[in-house]
């Protein structure tokens, strides 16, 4: 078949020939159309996968704790911001060791309280954690330190909840798989 086709199109009689039948040539051309509407579709339906078209996600001002307040008397709010993909891998891997279950058989364990220590940091944006007299004030070295030192457990908590939602991790999906697994 794709012989005849190469002949065909080398040969210019036999070209006028065929297309000189109407019905040929609007089948081909409907044709033609058809796989055009085809790739176009497609492609439209690709368009909104594209990185220029993919909505950013902005920082988030959130109020954690009512205890912190500004010269006005309201509660202060705190600026929160997503991170990658990139940088979620680099925090797990600063996070995971390596555990022994048997002679020469090992296997990663994530630390996930310091995992959720390092996220935290991380996203926060506002206030800065790792201004030295920030620290200074709640006599902390780190970043990690000032939040513990700063936050009550359910402020903690709270932060720990909204960062997740921002970096789009699905709570609720989380809850049913920790259920799942203690059943």
């Amino acid at each position: 078949m794709l012989e005849n086709f190469f002949r065909w199109v080398l040969n210019p009689e036999e070209v006028a020939e065929f297309l000189a039948d109407t019905t040929v040539c609007l089948l081909i051309f409907y044709i033609i159309h058809l796989i055009r509407k085809v790739l176009k579709l497609i492609m439209d339906s690709l368009k909104g996968f594209f990185k220029g078209n993919a909505k950013q996600v902005e920082n988030e001002k959130v109020v954690i704790s009512d205890r912190f307040v500004g010269e006005d008397g309201k509660p202060l709010e705190w600026e929160i911001r997503a991170i990658g993909n990139e940088t979620d891998d680099e925090l797990r891997n600063q996070c995971t060791s390596q555990v022994k279950i048997k002679k020469n058989v090992y296997m990663p364990k994530l630390d996930y309280t310091e995992y959720l220590k390092k996220l935290l940091v991380t996203c926060v944006v506002y206030p800065n954690l790792n201004n030295k007299e920030l620290q200074d004030s709640y006599t902390v070295m780190s970043a990690e330190e000032l939040l513990s030192a700063m936050l009550l457990p359910g402020e903690y908590n709270a932060l720990a909840e909204k960062v997740q939602e921002i970096c789009g991790f699905d709570k609720d999906i989380m809850e049913e798989k920790i259920e799942e697994a203690k059943n």
